[in-house]
């Protein structure tokens, strides 16, 4: 998998790989928008169709 480094900080990492924009939080950041160390979040590349949502097993159906 090919990612290349976008941007670097102190709080976070920031990639761009075939699926989309990958952010990895490093440390707590401060304010509403920052993440919890230890996290990711993907935002898809513009063009590129939302996944599909996954039925859950029946096992799995009625447990909240």
């Amino acid at each position: 998998m090919n990612k290349d480094l976008i941007e670097s900080d102190e709080f976070k990492d920031v990639y761009s790989t075939p699926f989309g924009i990958l952010t990895f939080y490093k440390q707590d950041e401060p304010g509403v928008k920052g993440g919890k160390a230890g996290t990711s979040h993907t935002v898809l590349h513009e063009g590129q169709p939302a996944p599909r949502q996954m039925k859950l097993k029946k096992k799995y159906r009625g447990r909240s």
